[in-house]
């Protein structure tokens, strides 16, 4: 009895609630007065009278518009006025900033119900005067504390300078000579940048490092010498010419890596060789970012970037070698077997017809042509390469041993096929070992990626 009261009771608080959540869903205008609903409750007094206008608009008879429109405009009006004699009240500094956009929000909103067919209903009043007053006076105290700022020189100050021009321009465009400070300012804004390192080896590096800061959007002039120098010297060398020094130094190393593992390359298929060649580059840069009018250490920044570069190849792995005369398919020799199950063989069967695809449409100089292991690796995936004369040992139904030729039962096609298999997995061996050589000396990539994050760390702090 008691779960029935109280499953009874559930179901009784969710309907109150969804018919609560529902209401004026179907009610025209009631999309826009559920958003003034939820700007009052959040304090947003203009909006909701905003909101509440044009529900109002849509639909003059929705009463619980008209309810909230008059709720939020008496509240806003007593909230935001209340708002303004306790900032004019306070010692905050620049406070008519705030007061100003008060005193604008206070216009718009009554302005709007004066205009409404409501205005009647409600006390309206004009706030223009005490805002143009307050504008005058925000603007007036943030251009003196720019023209102060900018009258005591040096990169800094000209950027506080900046910061309070912004400010009075947002008070009143144009104000007095205002933009002829503002260009005074952002003139010289501009601190003085010289990046290089401790190796001349680093030149690319350096580059990199100066263009990504020169791209982005900040008051530094970036110059680049490309020098050996130690941090002692460059100090030495910069303290007179330049604001800032970023001290470059950085290390790389490779390695290779070999990796041979027996794995199924389909489920349910035969376990072939899978041979993994590659290396792993790692850059590591630290950026060191000095105040050459003191010689202080501002930022010391490290940044690693490690990358894997590696492309895998399989192989058809026999699992014994074995001598045999098979008449009418080359005579006595020995062969390499691959013991394969009726289900192995089935399973690996579209395997072997990409393989046999490859074969035939790939030369040696389709695969040395290729200029990246990216490539390569697209162009052999999924691929298994055959080096040597196998032949597949597989049970038939009255459980004795037949021997298959890898692709075809055409002996001399076969032979045709199995020559042409071992060149090419000659061939992407050794172009896989080249690619290595080749790729294992550049780090472009990594040294992009350190120079960005460098670049990215260095730039608030300029």
């Amino acid at each position: 009895m008691t779960t029935k009261k109280t499953s009874g009771l559930a179901t009784l608080i969710l309907a109150v609630f969804l018919l609560g959540s529902c209401a004026h869903m179907f009610t025209k205008g009631g999309g826009a007065f559920r958003a003034g609903d939820r700007a009052f409750e959040q304090g947003k007094y203009a909006e909701a009278v905003d909101h509440a206008l044009n529900a109002l608009e849509t639909n003059p008879d929705f009463e619980e518009a008209r309810e909230l429109l008059g709720k939020a405009f008496r509240t806003g009006t007593t909230t935001y006025e209340g708002s303004i004699a306790q900032k004019k009240a306070s010692s905050e500094p620049f406070r008519w900033d705030e007061i100003w956009k008060i005193y604008a929000t206070l216009e718009k909103m009554h302005q709007a119900v004066a205009a409404s067919p409501y205005s009647n209903a409600f006390d309206t009043k004009s706030y223009a005067e005490p805002l143009a007053e307050a504008r005058e006076t925000a603007a007036a105290e943030r251009y003196a504390a720019g023209v102060e700022a900018l009258g005591k020189g040096g990169f800094g100050n000209a950027r506080i300078a900046i910061e309070h021009f912004e400010k009075a321009a947002e008070a009143i465009p144009g104000y007095q000579d205002l933009n002829d400070q503002m260009a005074q300012a952002r003139e010289q804004a501009v601190s003085r940048v010289v990046v290089t390192a401790n190796s001349d080896a680093l030149g690319e590096l350096l580059k990199q490092v100066e263009g990504t800061l020169s791209s982005q959007e900040t008051y530094a002039a970036i110059d680049l010498v490309q020098a050996n120098h130690s941090l002692s010297e460059a100090r030495e060398r910069f303290s007179s010419s330049h604001d800032f020094l970023i001290y470059l130094d950085a290390e790389k190393k490779s390695e290779s890596i070999v990796d041979n593992s027996d794995v199924p390359m389909v489920e349910g298929g035969k376990t072939v060789r899978r041979e993994t060649r590659g290396f792993t580059h790692t850059y590591n840069v630290t950026a060191t970012l000095i105040d050459l009018s003191n010689g202080s250490v501002i930022a010391s920044e490290n940044h690693e970037s490690t990358n894997t570069h590696t492309i895998a190849y399989n192989f058809l792995y026999n699992e014994r070698e074995e001598n045999l005369n098979l008449d009418g398919y080359g005579g006595s020799r020995e062969y390499r077997i691959v013991d394969m199950t009726a289900r192995e063989y089935e399973a690996m069967g579209p395997v072997m017809d990409r393989t046999l695809s490859f074969i035939n449409q790939t030369t040696d100089d389709d695969i040395t042509s290729i200029g990246t292991f990216a490539e390569l690796k697209q162009k052999i995936d999924n691929i298994l390469l055959i080096r040597g004369p196998h032949l597949i040992a597989r049970p038939g139904a009255d459980g004795t041993m037949g021997y298959f030729p890898p692709f075809t039962m055409d002996w001399d096609e076969h032979q045709r096929l199995n020559r042409n298999a071992s060149r090419l997995g000659v061939a992407i061996s050794n172009h896989v070992r080249a690619l290595r050589d080749n790729e294992i000396g550049d780090f472009s990539a990594e040294r992009s990626a350190a120079a960005r994050a460098v670049a990215a760390a260095m730039k608030g702090k300029l």
